[in-house]
């Protein structure tokens, strides 16, 4: 103590301390002070021995005096100390051996069978034999500084760990309360640093860990700072847990029971029951056992009831509820919990513009996935009313999180479109001219390819929803849509299905006739012809050659459209797409009539257009820049192709499409948001 106030001299070494601790008197017995015999003091001062383990106690805190210790030796002193059954002396050789092992560079020394062995031999002590409280948690408290290392894995597991462990969770302990809750919370952060360790887990699971943790949520009454340690605890076992596997009865019941007590629990247990759920909710196999368990409920009263909460447990409820909309056949219990009405208030009564309200806005999508009979409820309940304002373009005055408000919501009217009688009904509430805007300028290419969607879905069975559509605006952003990559190349799987609703948006609005004028005016049949043109050399947009021959055959029925779309083709070519010619068109639509590796439907189709244009045009049809083609009126004139229907029977060949068109939503799993 001299030398350290005097800022110098020498440190005591390992040898002198080694030295010191042989040559004491180990029977060691105390003397009471003067002071103490005058206060009628009964406690004897400690012995030379105990002043000794002290003066390691100082030095196992610090590296260098550490590195001291274990060159002199002083690990198989602390060692045979700990497992003495003097108490006192015990429990400093422990608490020397606890520091030493939270030192990385002591612990390193430590990494190897026989010391971990020791410790183990030490904590097995404590745990059956020790009442000593403090004895019990610092012996604990070691393995933990030691398991912190992977280097101590091995040893561990040679020298039964696991068994060791939950020995601490099995019988009477003796212990106060708080001690106890002390003692197995130590033990249960053991457990939780070897639980990243596969043969740790199958030890765990062998000795029926869950059956214990779920014994320590419902011990009565409640200990929360135990209760927290061991969700935490559970947190790291569910990511290692076989996904498809369904969650033991009695875990489920602990977590049901905790969850609908949460408001009278802290918020540490509350965020850490939330996160066992949430990682409960990614998991095929128990989702639905959430789901029938009241989950839905009680987590959307602490997400979206009490969205100003605590930040992190309201993101916790509302990923939640997102991924278990995502599970099919889930919708009527959103609907009957009450689920749904809450969403709906919420976004009724709150235009922040949130990320909460972009969840609320998603789980609403997911549930319009349902049937018919579904989307009818929510239709009575208000869900247009709660989503059609969020489906425009953004302005200035919208919260950055607008363009995944619009898109969430237009996915939900999208699902929600292709039921029964629906579509007028939004039609009334969402405007035409701003699902054009949105896929005209959209936000991302999965925002063009909705509103192309939901426009070819509205149209398909409401007549003054395409009269509304067949507007300058709209055309234009169908057409666009239509547009292949300069030189032919590659299109995304998003654009792909951009051009396919394109042409089914122009289909089912080429078959009213109210229509045709506004399509007339926009140059769509022209504007076609051209991409059929383009589409015979480029490596992508074959796909939707079909609807598009058969939107020209319907188009092609109105007068003096054959004449219009040769003249405008030969004399404003560059308008429509560099090269393209009437003759080129023509020669395109004899090679797909003659069948060019598609189907008998567009042959068929093709053969009728060029029926069309042969009826519409002068006898010679024969273009200067292609001589050794046959005309298109001698082809005509040749018996006539039985594919070759009237208007009548190509609005009734069509009908198949339309009802494609119609149901242009995916199945369920690709309409919703699927857990990560």
């Amino acid at each position: 103590r001299e030398a350290r106030q005097e800022g110098q001299g020498r440190r005591m070494s390992g040898n002198d301390t080694l030295a010191m601790l042989m040559t004491l008197d180990v029977a060691g017995s105390g003397k009471m002070t003067p002071r103490q015999a005058a206060d009628g003091g009964t406690e004897e001062r400690p012995s030379q021995r105990e002043v000794a383990l002290h003066t390691m106690l100082q030095h196992s805190t610090q590296e260098a005096s550490a590195e001291y210790l274990l060159q002199g030796g002083a690990m198989e002193t602390l060692l045979t100390v700990a497992l003495e059954e003097n108490t006192n002396e015990a429990l400093l050789g422990l608490k020397a051996l606890t520091n030493l092992a939270a030192l990385p560079s002591s612990r390193q020394h430590m990494m190897n069978d026989r010391v971990i062995s020791a410790v183990l031999s030490v904590g097995r002590r404590t745990v059956n034999q020790s009442r000593n409280a403090e004895e019990k948690v610092q012996a604990l408290r070691c393995i933990a500084n030691l398991a912190s290392s992977i280097d101590a894995k091995p040893a561990l597991a040679n020298s039964g760990a696991i068994g060791m462990l939950l020995d601490v969770f099995s019988g009477e302990a003796g212990l106060d309360s708080a001690k106890d809750v002390e003692w197995r919370m130590t033990a249960l952060k053991v457990l939780e640093q070897l639980c990243p360790d596969d043969d740790f887990r199958a030890d765990m699971d062998k000795r029926d860990l869950e059956g214990k943790l779920v014994n320590c949520l419902l011990e009565e009454p409640p200990k929360q700072g135990l209760q927290n340690m061991v969700l935490q605890l559970y947190r790291s076992m569910i990511t290692f847990r076989d996904k498809n596997q369904p969650l033991a009865q009695n875990m489920l019941q602990a977590l049901l029971k905790l969850l609908h007590a949460c408001q009278t629990t802290s918020e540490d247990i509350t965020e850490n029951l939330l996160g066992a759920i949430l990682l409960l909710s990614r998991q095929p196999g128990v989702r639905n056992q959430l789901i029938d368990g009241g989950v839905l409920r009680v987590v959307a009263a602490l997400g979206i009831s009490d969205d100003k909460g605590p930040a992190v447990r309201v993101q916790l409820c509302m990923d939640t509820l997102m991924n278990l909309s995502a599970v099919a056949d889930a919708e009527e219990k959103f609907l009957e919990s009450g689920v749904i009405e809450m969403l709906f208030g919420f976004l009724n009564n709150n235009k922040s513009g949130s990320a909460i309200m972009v969840y609320a806005v998603s789980i609403v999508m997911n549930t319009c996935a349902g049937e018919d009979p579904v989307k009818q409820k929510l239709l009575d309940k208000g869900v247009i009313d709660s989503l059609a304002p969020l489906i425009k373009p953004a302005t200035p005055a919208d919260p950055e999180t607008w363009p995944a408000l619009c898109l969430q919501s237009t996915k939900a009217m999208m699902n929600l479109s292709v039921g029964k009688g629906i579509s007028p009904h939004i039609t009334a509430k969402v405007r035409m001219a701003d699902l054009g805007a949105l896929a005209s300028r959209p936000f991302s290419p999965d925002q063009r390819l909705c509103a192309l969607r939901l426009i070819s879905n509205l149209c398909a069975e409401n007549v003054p929803a395409r009269e509304e559509a067949a507007t300058a605006s709209v055309l234009q952003a169908l057409i666009e849509a239509m547009q292949l990559p300069p030189g032919g190349g590659a299109m995304s799987e998003t654009e792909q299905n951009c051009l396919l609703e394109a042409s089914r948006g122009l289909l089912v609005l080429s078959l009213t006739e109210s229509c045709r004028p506004g399509l007339q005016a926009a140059q769509v049949l022209e504007r076609l012809g051209a991409w059929l043109v383009v589409t015979a050399s480029a490596k992508e947009g074959a796909e939707g050659q079909e609807t598009v021959v058969m939107t020209m055959s319907m188009l092609l029925s109105a007068p003096g459209a054959a004449k219009r779309l040769s003249m405008l083709l030969d004399s404003d070519a560059e308008a429509f797409h560099p090269g393209v010619s009437f003759a080129a068109l023509c020669q395109r639509l004899e090679q797909l009539a003659e069948g060019g590796g598609f189907g008998a439907q567009t042959s068929a189709l093709a053969r009728e257009c060029v029926a069309k244009i042969t009826a519409g045009m002068a006898p010679d049809l024969e273009s200067p820049a292609q001589p050794a083609q046959q005309p298109l009126a001698a082809r005509a004139a040749a018996p006539p192709a039985p594919a070759a229907p009237s208007d009548e029977a190509a609005q009734a060949a069509v009908s198949s499409d339309v009802e494609e068109a119609k149901a242009a939503v995916p199945s369920d799993e690709g309409t919703r948001v699927q857990p990560p």
